[in-house]
This record gives structure tokens, C-alpha cells and sequence, in this order.
């Protein structure tokens, strides 16, 4: 079996007063994390062609991935065995890109054979007047997972995608249903997961990352009970509409619903045209140690979304590409948003770190690994005009003396500003000529 050489394994730092460390999955013997200075580039579709007729080769399909400065794929449709399939994948391997992930069979894939039983009788029962639940228990669908693992594996697949992690394993209007009770559906369903990633450990020799798509929960949502099946995977996909894309509904469900509650790691995309929302929103998720989607989708049905180009976004993916030293190995210690939504009060997760007055929707994210700090600070002010930041940071959040910050901001210059101390118990640091996004360093 080939090994995977990917993804890296991060432990949990024994004593740490982080917030999210890196997540451990109780079903997995290690818990995969895709390094935080990750690129991700979804390529949702598994033709070369748009709904207009144009052709897309994979080569340029690749090439616009390079052109976001992509490092890993993830969302990919591949039909195993397809010309285009195939050469994504092969394009993606040779330009060393971290991680392919490929999705699960959805119900379309799932063969006729496959929803009949011994007697070749269409399997039509469900458990509800609406609600269908797989037949996982089919040796037909079974068999079709276990023949299309194998073929991703061969093919290059380095971790997984589950579409939905009740549904998307059923075919309709064709049958292929159980009829299994509603009450008792979870337990069915976890049964077909049990053996689900023991045959992805038996293909790959290892355990591999999986994926699944779940709901974006807003800040009202906070509370909702936590998804029974989310200890199988690894991390949670979301797509983020307009309205959910501001500084406390993003810390709300990727720090404390994915990362606290479910204890999963979070991929999102933005569903929005506007460039400026969808820099704030690269920024955002990976001060948050979570990572953005590259704003790029090629629907073939019903068409194509392209939010941008790369040139207006290359500037935020090559700070993360070019200082792996800000991102991998960091979790979130601390985050202030200050006035966020207007009605809400500030944000002070731990209340130390604390920040200006007056200046609304602006997020700061104090990061960190055992021998490094980091200030994100993520400029969500309408008017823009004052674009300077003063943040104070409790002492006993930094493991060493701080003496100068280097900002780092997408496509300007680096600049060095000096770390004072402020003599309560705080280190105070300024971060000026912020139109989004500025990265400091802490530095002894």
C-alpha cells in the first residue's frame, strides 16, 4: 500500500492554555491536519466542459489553481477512470500538491444492481412519508465503495469527502433504501461508517483524512444539539452565505461550534461576489486556524462561479504560502472583536486580549504555537479610513519577552514596530496600514 506523505500529524500540547489545539478524532487513531499554510482549490466537477460549450482542459483548469498559488485540492468529483479525472489528479500529484480529496459515491453513482436484493427486488422502503435513509447494510452499494476506494487510491486520492453525512449514500428515484425505523437510523448509520473508514484504513494502510459537509451555523444557532456522527471525521465543509460572513458568526461556528463542541477542524467557502468580502473572508478563517476555499467554482450544471480572479486574491494566498511559520502548527489563544454587529458588546473570549474603542467589526486573533505568537488583525470597518490598531496582550499569554512585531500585510511591504511594555501586566503593540489583513509577529 502506498503511504501517505501529505498530511501531518499535530498532538495536542500537554498544559497549554490553547483554545484550539488541534483537534483529536475519537474514532481515528490520529487526527490529520492539513497544514495550516494550505492553499485549498476546489475542483467540483468531474467533465471538461461548461454549460456553454467551452472546453476545459485540465492543464488550464490546473493552471488556474496555480494561478491562486493552490497547494492542495479538495471538493473533487472524480469519476476514476475519466480522461479529465485522471489528469487532474496526475497534474496535481506532479506539481507536488499537498492533498487531493476526492468525494465519497453520492447517490448518483450508486448502480442499479447495487438497490436491488438477493431476489433482484428494487429495495423502496424508507422511514418516513419524506425522509429517506440509505441501505448501508446493501452488499451492491458496499461493494461499489469498497471498488471505488481502491480506484481512488490508485489514482492518487490522499483524503476523502463525505457529501452529507446522512444522505448522499442513497439513490433515487431507483430504490436503494432500508427499511430502517427513524429511531433508530443513527446507530444504522454509524454502523455503515465503522466500516466505512475500516475499508479507507484497509486501502491506504493507514488512517486518511475525511471531510464532511454540514450546516454553517450563524451565532442564533449556537446551541443546536451537536451532530451525532461528527467524532468519524476529521474536519467540517461549509459554504458561507453573505449574511452568516461577518466577524462573530465565523468565530462563533468555526472556534466554538466546529472546534469546541465537535471538535472538528473547518474548511469554508464564501458564496458572494464581491471581492472585498471574500479577501475579509480568507482573512478571517485563517486567523481563526481554519482555511478558505480558494473563491473559484466550476458548476457544470448550472454553470460557472468565479468570484474575482486570482490576481485580485494571489496577494492573501502568498503570505500564507510564503510564511508557513505564521500558520502551521497554531491555534487560536485569544480573540477580541470589538463592537461586533453593533448589538452583540465586544468579543473577549479569555479577556486578555483587548484592543481600541470606536472602531467597529474589527477582529483581532492573538495565535500560537508553544514557542510563537501571532496578532491577526482583520480590518471589517465599512469606512476604512482609519486603518490603525492599538492591542493589549496579557503577559501570561506570551511564553517570552517580546520586543518587536513584524506586520506582514498582502501586498505591501513588511514593516517592524516595537512592542511596549505597558506595565500592568500587558504588552502593547500598534498595527497601522490595515486595509484588511495584518499579520505581526511577536518577537523576542
Amino acid at each position: 500500500m502506498k503511504k501517505l506523505i501529505f498530511l501531518l500529524t499535530i498532538p495536542l500540547i500537554a498544559g497549554s492554555s490553547l483554545l484550539i489545539a488541534h483537534a483529536t478524532n475519537t474514532n481515528n487513531t490520529f487526527k490529520f491536519w492539513t497544514p495550516r499554510d494550505t492553499v485549498m482549490f476546489s475542483a467540483r466537477f468531474a467533465r471538461g466542459r461548461e454549460t456553454d460549450g467551452t472546453i476545459i482542459t485540465a492543464t488550464d483548469y490546473m493552471n488556474t489553481a496555480d494561478a491562486f498559488g493552490a497547494n492542495a485540492l479538495v471538493w473533487h468529483y472524480p469519476q476514476i477512470g475519466s480522461v479529465f479525472s485522471d489528469e487532474v489528479i496526475n497534474l496535481a500529484k506532479a506539481r507536488n500538491y499537498r492533498n487531493v480529496q476526492c468525494a465519497l459515491p453520492p447517490h448518483t453513482r450508486i448502480p442499479a444492481h447495487a438497490c436491488k436484493d438477493q431476489q433482484g427486488n428494487a429495495i423502496v422502503h424508507h422511514a418516513g412519508s419524506t425522509i429517506y435513509y440509505p441501505d448501508t447494510q446493501n452488499p451492491g452499494f458496499r461493494n461499489e465503495v469498497s471498488n471505488f476506494l481502491r480506484q481512488a487510491e490508485d489514482a492518487g486520492c490522499t483524503s476523502y469527502q463525505q457529501d452529507d453525512a446522512y444522505f448522499m449514500v442513497t439513490r433515487r428515484p431507483l430504490g436503494c433504501y432500508a427499511s430502517t425505523p427513524e429511531s433508530t437510523v443513527k446507530g444504522y448509520v454509524r454502523n455503515y461508517y465503522d466500516w466505512l473508514f475500516s475499508q479507507i484504513r484497509a486501502e491506504h494502510g493507514t488512517d486518511v483524512p475525511v471531510t464532511f459537509n454540514k450546516k454553517f451555523h450563524p451565532t442564533d444557532e449556537r446551541q443546536n444539539p451537536l451532530n451525532e456522527l461528527s467524532h468519524y471525521f476529521n474536519s467540517a465543509m461549509a459554504e458561507v452565505e453573505p449574511e452568516q460572513n461577518f466577524p462573530g458568526a465565523l468565530y462563533d461556528a468555526i472556534v466554538l461550534v466546529n472546534n469546541h463542541q465537535e471538535n472538528l477542524t473547518t474548511v469554508t467557502t464564501l458564496v458572494d461576489e464581491s471581492v472585498l468580502y471574500n479577501r475579509r473572508h480568507i482573512a478571517t478563517v485563517y486567523a481563526l486556524a481554519s482555511h478558505p476555499i480558494a473563491p473559484y467554482d466550476v458548476y457544470l450544471e448550472p454553470g460557472r462561479r468565479a468570484f474575482g480572479n486570482p490576481a485580485n486574491y494571489r496577494p492573501y494566498y502568498d503570505l500564507v504560502r510564503q510564511n508557513p511559520q505564521l500558520f502551521s502548527g497554531h491555534g487560536v489563544y485569544d480573540a477580541y472583536i470589538d463592537h461586533y454587529k453593533n448589538k452583540n458588546g465586544v468579543i473577549q473570549h479569555n479577556g486578555k486580549l483587548t484592543g481600541v474603542s470606536n472602531r467597529h467589526n474589527v477582529m483581532a486573533v492573538l495565535t500560537g504555537s508553544p514557542t510563537s505568537r501571532v496578532l491577526h488583525v482583520v480590518n471589517w470597518q465599512v469606512n476604512r479610513n482609519e486603518n490603525y490598531f492599538t492591542y493589549w496582550i496579557d503577559k501570561s499569554m506570551v511564553p517570552y519577552t517580546p520586543r518587536t512585531a513584524v506586520v506582514r500585510r498582502p501586498g505591501l511591504p513588511d514593516y517592524t514596530t516595537s512592542v511596549i511594555d505597558n506595565g500592568d501586566n500587558r504588552w502593547k503593540v500598534t498595527v497601522s496600514s490595515v486595509d484588511i489583513w495584518a499579520v505581526a509577529e511577536l518577537r523576542p
